[in-house]
């Protein structure tokens, strides 16, 4: 990502719509997951730390990201322990972590089957992975462009990338939002509309705000449903084990 679209994610990580129903839906799977409060943790391209705040419930936060302005940001958050390197050769021992996070990294990453190896190597036995993507290559829109995305997953797909895991769960979320979502996004393509991603960030813009509001509710509502079957998504969460006995499950 560019200087441009850190600086607009750092402004709309508390109140956009999109990161705060993110915020409250992850929270809650890791409630439901989590049972311990000291773990290690490695929260891989925290960005601007927008995660890390809901993560120092469960433990010590390392956060990871490659590009020294957004930790920065992250850093003006209050959270010191940001380091800058990039995520193909993790900068730690084996075994280092008891929990590893990734939300919406992996579709960055060039060999993501090298990356979710690394992963892999820096957890404990037992160790819990958690991980969000984007979901649909038929979504694909000029903010996977700008964003430097290499792909977007299938639940089948990421599954299969995920089959060294013990007990995967891989749902989709953002349901209830994704046929509004999917109708535009393929209005676009047929009438070939061209948005200019230098100029365009209108994943990002923050909508008037009662209409954040309402978005926001229905986003922030699928804590509740989270897990269920749900054969669509704008979206993907898995939540991994590494094979062994943990201290983060009961």
């Amino acid at each position: 990502m560019d200087s441009a679209l850190h600086a607009l994610l750092n402004r709309q990580q508390e109140d956009h719509w999109w990161f705060a129903g993110r915020r409250k839906i992850f929270s809650k799977v890791l409630h439901n997951t989590v049972k311990t409060a000291n773990n290690s943790i490695l929260d891989i391209g925290c960005g601007t730390g927008g995660m890390i705040g809901i993560l120092k419930d469960f433990g010590h936060t390392i956060g990871i990201e490659v590009n020294p302005e957004a930790a920065e940001f992250a850093r003006g958050r209050g959270y010191d322990s940001v380091i800058v390197h990039d995520a193909k050769t993790l900068p730690f021992a084996d075994q280092s972590f008891d929990i590893v996070t990734a939300f919406d990294i992996i579709e960055h990453i060039e060999d993501d089957r090298q990356f979710v190896n690394e992963i892999i190597r820096v957890l404990k036995p037992g160790g819990k992975f958690f991980l969000s993507t984007a979901a649909f290559n038929f979504l694909w829109s000029v903010f996977d462009e700008r964003a430097h995305h290499y792909r977007r997953y299938t639940r089948k797909s990421l599954a299969g990338m995920l089959n060294r895991f013990n007990d995967s769960e891989v749902c989709y979320y953002n349901t209830l939002l994704f046929p509004p979502i999917a109708v535009i996004r393929l209005l676009q393509k047929v009438i070939h509309k061209k948005q200019d991603p230098k100029s365009e960030l209108f994943e990002l813009r923050q909508p008037p705000k009662i209409l954040n509001y309402a978005l926001k509710c229905i986003f922030s509502f699928e804590k509740y449903i989270t897990g269920m079957r749900i054969p669509f998504g704008v979206s993907l969460f898995a939540v991994c084990s590494k094979p062994g006995t943990s201290i983060a499950s009961p």
